[in-house]
């Protein structure tokens, strides 16, 4: 719908869970942003569940970075998704990918083949509500998410957010977890590398 009736080239798309109080840390403000996203961008995940570890920093999409909660789609991502999924008024989102990358059994899931119809990067900039979320995971990658961004990002600069080839100093800008319940951080009750 919004390819089809508005001019604006990106589109952000959100569930009403998300969770806008990481914003107070950041470093930067949104026209910064989007001013040092990739040149050659598609797609922005802007919030990231996993089972363990989240980069907190720019960085290219993988099939890691599970969750549809909050992402960012240029124009050109939006017609490839419809030239290839959008058939007879309806998409069609299961069926085999000629994508050779793409598992069987992931065929029209959202968290894996979604991401891959054009360049996509993830950028963990927001978390959940989790009261209103029942996803283990989710509650707990978001939690992770939001304690990174209160407790650790100060110590990173703008440019080492953005700048996403860090080579062997690239664990610095995680947040590692366990979800069966075991956490280093008694108060937060996350993990995190230090």
């Amino acid at each position: 719908e919004w390819y089809d009736s508005e001019s604006s080239d990106v589109c952000i798309f959100a569930d009403d869970c998300l969770d806008f109080s990481s914003v107070e840390q950041w470093g930067f403000d949104w026209e910064f942003l989007e001013y040092h996203l990739p040149y050659n961008w598609d797609c922005i995940q802007l919030y990231t569940s996993s089972r363990s570890t989240i980069k907190m920093h720019l960085h290219p999409w993988t099939s890691a970075n599970t969750s549809h909660q909050c992402f960012m789609i240029t124009r050109t991502f939006a017609k490839r998704l419809k030239k290839f999924h959008f058939l007879n008024g309806k998409y069609k989102l299961a069926y085999q990918s000629p994508d050779k990358n793409i598992l069987f059994t992931d065929y029209g899931s959202l968290d894996s083949f979604f991401f891959d119809l054009g360049l996509t990067y993830t950028l963990p900039i927001f978390g959940l509500n989790t009261t209103d979320h029942s996803d283990v995971r989710d509650s707990i990658s978001s939690d992770a998410i939001k304690y990174w961004w209160k407790y650790k990002s100060p110590n990173f600069s703008n440019f080492e957010f953005f700048h996403y080839n860090k080579g062997d100093k690239e664990w610095k800008m995680e947040v590692l977890f366990d979800s069966g319940g075991v956490y280093m951080d008694d108060e937060e009750r996350i993990m995190i590398w230090i």
